[in-house]
C-alpha cells in the first residue's frame, strides 16, 4: 500500500486526537504539523478550502484504547497540471507556449485544457479531442461540469486568474480520477443498471414461480395422464413411484396436498380402476366356468356317443349279417341310451 502511495505522489499524516500530526510519511514540507479540531474536517468535507492542491481521504482507527485519524493527501495529475499553467502568463493567449514536459503529461494523461476570457468563450485550447466539449461556456455549465462530473464522464478542475479575468479548464478523464468512464458511471447507466437488477429479479422470481406451479399442479396432471396411460396397456392400478409407494396418497391413505385440487379425478380413476379390476376378474371367472361346463358337457356327451359309434360299426361291418329283428334291437337300444343319458 505504501509503495502505491508513493507511485501516486501521494502523501499521509496520522494524527491523534487533539490534531497533532504523530508520524508522516511522504509529506510535503509545506505541509502543517497540526490542525485544530474544525480545520481538518472543513478541509475534508471542502477539499478546495485546503491551501494545498490535494484531494484528502479520512480513515480513524483505534489502537490500543487510543483513536488515530489518517489523513490520506494525492494530487491527481488534472491538478498538478492545473498548478503548473496557473504559473504561465495567460494575459496574452497567442503567446502562450506549454513545456516540452507539461505538454508531454496533459498528453500522457489524456488531459484536455482549454483556457477561456472573462465571457467564457475559449480563446485556447491543448490536445482537444472531444467533440462534445464547449467552445464556449455558461456560468451555469461549467458549475454543473465541475460538481456534477458523472453525468459528463470526466473530471473537470479550473482555476480563475483575478488579474487577467482568464481561467483555465482541465478536463480529466474518469480514469484520471479513479472510476472507469463508461454510460454505467451516468445517471442513465444508474437507471440501466436498475431496470437490468429489476429485470433479473423479476425473471428469477418468475422461475421460482414456474417451478413452484409446475411441482404443485403439473406433478399432479402428469401423474393423472401417466395413470390413463397404465390402464390403456392393461395394467389395473395405479402406477407407483421409484419406491413404491402411491405419489397420490401418504403412508395413512390420505391425498396428498397438491393432489387435492384433483381429488375428483383422483377418486374417478380409482373408481374406474377398481371397476375395470372387478370386471377383468369377472371375465377370469366366467372364462373358467365356461371352460369347466364345455369339459363337462364333453364328458356327458362322451358315453352315449360311443355307443351310437359302437352299433354304428356293428351295422357296416361287411363280415357279418344282421336279421331284421337285431337290427331293429339295435335301432330300439340307441335312442334308448340316448334318452337315459340325458336323463
Amino acid at each position: 500500500m505504501l509503495e502505491r502511495v508513493r507511485n501516486e505522489n501521494g502523501w499521509i499524516q496520522v494524527l491523534d486526537e487533539e490534531g497533532n500530526v504523530v508520524h508522516s510519511l511522504y509529506a510535503p514540507p509545506e505541509l502543517p504539523g497540526a490542525y485544530s479540531i474544525g480545520e481538518i474536517v472543513s478541509y475534508w468535507q471542502h477539499p478546495y478550502n485546503f491551501p494545498f492542491p490535494y484531494d484528502l481521504y479520512l480513515w480513524v482507527n483505534e489502537i490500543e484504547g487510543r483513536r488515530f485519524t489518517l489523513l490520506y493527501g494525492i494530487e491527481p495529475e488534472a491538478k498538478r497540471v492545473l498548478r503548473l499553467l496557473g504559473e504561465i502568463d495567460a494575459s496574452d493567449a497567442r503567446q502562450i507556449v506549454l513545456s516540452d514536459e507539461l505538454a508531454d503529461a496533459i498528453r500522457q494523461s489524456g488531459l484536455q485544457v482549454q483556457l477561456l476570457d472573462a465571457a467564457g468563450r475559449e480563446v485556447r485550447s491543448f490536445n482537444r479531442f472531444d467533440a462534445r466539449l464547449p467552445h464556449a461556456y455558461t456560468l451555469s455549465e461549467l458549475a454543473l461540469r465541475s460538481v456534477y462530473s458523472e453525468r459528463y464522464q470526466a473530471r473537470v478542475v479550473f482555476e480563475y486568474q483575478p488579474d487577467t479575468g482568464m481561467t483555465w479548464v482541465v478536463t480529466a478523464p474518469y480514469a484520471e480520477a479513479g472510476t472507469e468512464a463508461g454510460i454505467w458511471n451516468t445517471e442513465l447507466g444508474v437507471l440501466l443498471t436498475a431496470l437490468l437488477v429489476l429485470l433479473a429479479a423479476s425473471v428469477a422470481l418468475f422461475s421460482g414461480l414456474s417451478v413452484w406451479y409446475a411441482n404443485r399442479f403439473g406433478t399432479p396432471v402428469l401423474h393423472i395422464i401417466h395413470w390413463l396411460q397404465h390402464l390403456a396397456d392393461g395394467k389395473l392400478s395405479e402406477p407407483l413411484n421409484r419406491r413404491g409407494r402411491s405419489p397420490s396418497r401418504t403412508a395413512g391413505g390420505k391425498l396428498r396436498r397438491r393432489f387435492r385440487l384433483f381429488s375428483n379425478v383422483i377418486a374417478s380413476l380409482t373408481h374406474l380402476t377398481r371397476t375395470l379390476r372387478q370386471n377383468e376378474e369377472m371375465r377370469r371367472q366366467l372364462e373358467h366356468t365356461r371352460e369347466e361346463w364345455i369339459t363337462g358337457v364333453s364328458h356327458d356327451l362322451k358315453t352315449p356317443l360311443t355307443s351310437i359309434k359302437g352299433y354304428a360299426h356293428m351295422l357296416e361291418a361287411p363280415e357279418y349279417s344282421w336279421s331284421d329283428d337285431e337290427v331293429r334291437e339295435f335301432a330300439a337300444i340307441v335312442p334308448v341310451r340316448r334318452m337315459d343319458k340325458k336323463a
